[in-house]
């Protein structure tokens, strides 16, 4: 099978007044409610990843959870063929989250090239079509320096091409794992052909707001903390 890891980023409102718990054994609950989906959602074949029945079951982990903001982003691994002029064809099967203008809906753990000793990066450069392309680049210091455009993005069928690519080694600060972050454009995600769609356990990230207008905060809805829905 070819995995494709969701990335969960969570964040749950609470009141304490409804519970006795402190904000970090509410925290592991809500983990343990993204983990339980996981296991009896995912992992098959005909696994359906479905936004809105895991955020209600986060809403349902406690009494004390008001809402949440769950967002989502897929990880494809990629089996490297190192030192070899490969041409690399990743299908998701998902739809990739396309506005037509730059928003790094793909980016990528860092790789190394032949002919160059930087730690390249990738990410995408939509057009005003359904297809963008691929830009290396790479950091000295904190300054982005564009490398070269290769590659096609078909954000329809979530295909990406990469073409013509000598990889000589990869960034041992992410495990020795090459891998596309990718943001889909429909919160729910679908295993296709031999796919299973997981989510591995170091992927969860869970924090905790005290929702400030539940427990009566005289400012109101002006104190109220808000948590981006977009990735």
């Amino acid at each position: 099978p070819e995995y494709i890891n969701l990335e969960i980023t969570t964040t749950a409102y609470y009141n304490p007044r409804l519970t006795s718990k402190s904000e970090t054994e509410l925290k592991i609950l809500v983990n343990d409610t993204i983990k339980a989906y996981n296991t009896e959602n995912l992992e098959s074949f005909t696994g359906i990843f479905r936004h809105s029945n895991l955020s209600s079951q986060i809403d349902a982990t406690e009494d004390s959870i008001i809402s949440n903001i769950t967002t989502i982003k897929l990880h494809r691994e990629i089996e490297v063929q190192y030192n070899t002029n490969s041409n690399y064809i990743i299908y998701l099967g998902n739809p990739i989250y396309n506005s037509t203008v730059p928003e790094q809906s793909i980016t990528s753990t860092g790789f190394y090239i032949a002919g160059n000793t930087n730690l390249m990066y990738v990410e995408d450069l939509p057009t005003d079509s359904r297809y963008g392309i691929l830009r290396m680049y790479y950091y000295t210091i904190d300054i982005k320096t564009y490398y070269r455009d290769f590659g096609l993005i078909d954000y329809q069928t979530g295909t990406v091409t990469m073409p013509e690519l000598e990889i000589t080694g990869i960034d041992q600060s992410q495990d020795g794992i090459f891998e596309l972050i990718v943001k889909p454009q429909s919160n729910d995600v679908v295993s296709v052909r031999n796919q299973l769609v997981t989510i591995p356990d170091n992927y969860i990230n869970v924090s905790m707001v005290l929702d400030k207008v539940s427990v009566g905060d005289p400012a109101g809805g002006a104190n109220y903390q808000f948590t981006s829905s977009r990735n």
